[in-house]
C-alpha cells in the first residue's frame, strides 16, 4: 500500500508535457515490458478510443483515450511493487524515473490496467485503477488466469479539460513514430512490431514500423560524413551523436532538430532558427527525375548523448540546461542544436549551398 498524495502529485507535473506524453510513456513500458520477457514476437497494439459526435466534415469523433497492449511479461509482484513505488528504481539502467505514468493522470481521467503474468508454471490474473487519493493502485484484483500468454492492457481514457488535437489515424501514428523514432532505429535492440488501429476495426491497423526501411518509406535516414561533436560543460569534454533523416509527405512544413534522452525525443525547433534555408521543404524527383513520381521531405536532426541523458527533467519534458548561455552546467540547447543544424546542412549539401546563392542574388 502506498501513501502519495497522488492528486497534489499530478496537479504539480511541470509544463513540458503534452497530450501525447502518457501514450509515448505507455508504449515505452510496453516494449521495457516485452524485453523483460525475452524472446521473440514481440508485438504492441494501440487501440484509439473516441467518443462524441462525429464532425460533418471529417466524419471522425474526438479521440478520448488510448489502449496500449503487450505481449510482456505481465504485471508480476516486482513490477506491481514498482508501479506502486513513487520514484521506483527498477528501471533506473534503462533512463527510468518512475514517474511517467503520473502523466497519465494529469491528461486523463481513468486509467486502467489488466494483466496476465506468471508464477512459476501457473498464470494469473491482475486487474486495478490508478487512484488520485493516498494510493495509486486502487480496486485490486487478482485470481487464477486461463488465458496462456502473458502480457498487459493499459487503458487511458476520458481526456481532461482540452481536446485531443489530432483526429485522423495516420497523423497520430506520424507523431508516435516522431517521439520514439530512436527505438525503430536502433542498432543493437530491434523495436517490437507496433501496430494502432481503432478500437472497434480490429481487423484493420497501421504497422508503424513499416514506417522505415521498405521501399518508399516514408522516413528514410541519410549518411553523415560526420555526425559527432564535442562540447564542454564545466572544463570536461561532452560528445554528442547526430543522426539525420528525410520525413516525406511530413506532418509539420518543417525541417527540425530534435534532442533525445533515453531514446524518447524531449524537445524539437526548427532548423531554420539557425540556417535560414531550411525555412522550406526539399524536394526529391523520382526515378530518372519523373517529376510525376517526386516526393516533398523536411530533414530532421535527431541528438543523442549521455548529456542529455544526465539532464532531463523529471517528466521528460525538458531539459534542465538553458536555452541559451548556461552557466551552470556550462553547455545550453542552443549550442547542441547549432551544431547539429550543421551536421544538417553538410548533410543536406548541394540543395543548401544552392538556396544560398539564390538568396544572396535576390539581395
Amino acid at each position: 500500500m502506498s501513501n502519495v498524495n497522488v492528486r497534489r502529485l499530478v496537479e504539480n507535473i511541470r509544463s513540458g508535457t503534452n497530450i501525447y506524453t502518457p501514450l509515448v510513456e505507455l508504449v515505452v513500458n510496453a516494449i521495457q515490458a516485452i524485453d523483460q520477457k525475452g524472446g521473440e514476437n514481440g508485438l504492441i497494439q494501440i487501440e484509439i478510443l473516441r467518443s462524441g459526435q462525429a464532425d460533418i466534415i471529417d466524419r471522425l469523433e474526438d479521440i478520448d483515450g488510448f489502449v496500449v497492449k503487450d505481449n510482456g511479461v505481465g504485471f508480476t509482484k516486482t513490477n506491481r511493487d514498482s508501479f506502486d513505488t513513487l520514484y521506483t528504481e527498477q528501471k533506473i539502467a534503462d533512463g527510468g524515473k518512475g514517474f511517467g505514468r503520473f502523466t497519465c493522470l494529469k491528461y486523463f481521467n481513468h486509467v486502467k490496467v489488466a494483466s496476465t503474468f506468471t508464477v512459476g508454471d501457473e498464470f494469473h490474473d491482475r486487474s486495478f485503477r490508478m487512484g488520485l487519493g493516498k494510493d495509486i493502485i486502487v480496486d485490486e484484483k487478482t485470481s487464477t488466469s486461463e488465458k496462456r500468454e502473458t502480457g498487459t492492457a493499459f487503458e487511458i481514457s476520458g481526456i481532461k479539460s482540452v481536446k485531443f488535437p489530432d483526429k485522423r489515424l495516420d497523423t497520430v501514428c506520424r507523431v508516435i513514430v516522431e517521439r520514439l523514432l530512436p527505438y525503430f532505429v536502433d542498432k543493437d535492440r530491434a523495436c517490437p512490431r507496433i501496430v494502432i488501429r481503432e478500437a472497434n476495426e480490429p481487423s484493420g491497423g497501421v504497422s508503424l514500423n513499416d514506417y522505415l526501411g521498405k521501399e518508399n518509406s516514408q522516413i528514410v535516414e541519410m549518411p553523415v560524413e560526420q555526425s559527432t561533436f564535442t562540447l564542454t560543460a564545466n572544463e570536461e569534454a561532452k560528445d554528442f551523436d547526430v543522426r539525420v533523416f528525410k520525413f516525406y509527405t511530413p506532418r509539420s512544413a518543417k525541417s527540425k532538430v530534435s534532442l533525445v534522452a533515453h531514446r524518447r525525443e524531449v524537445t524539437d525547433n526548427p532548423l531554420q532558427a539557425y540556417i535560414p534555408e531550411f525555412a522550406e521543404e526539399f524536394y526529391e524527383g523520382g526515378p530518372e527525375q519523373d517529376l510525376s513520381k517526386g516526393r516533398n521531405f523536411v530533414v530532421k536532426s535527431y541528438v543523442f548523448g549521455d548529456y542529455l541523458n544526465d539532464n532531463v527533467s523529471l517528466e521528460r519534458g525538458e531539459f534542465r540546461f538553458q536555452n541559451d548561455n548556461d552557466l551552470l552546467t556550462g553547455i545550453s540547447q542552443s549550442e547542441i542544436e547549432q551544431k547539429a543544424a550543421e551536421i544538417a546542412q553538410s548533410t543536406v549539401g548541394s540543395e543548401i549551398t544552392e538556396r544560398k546563392m539564390r538568396k544572396q542574388a535576390r539581395i
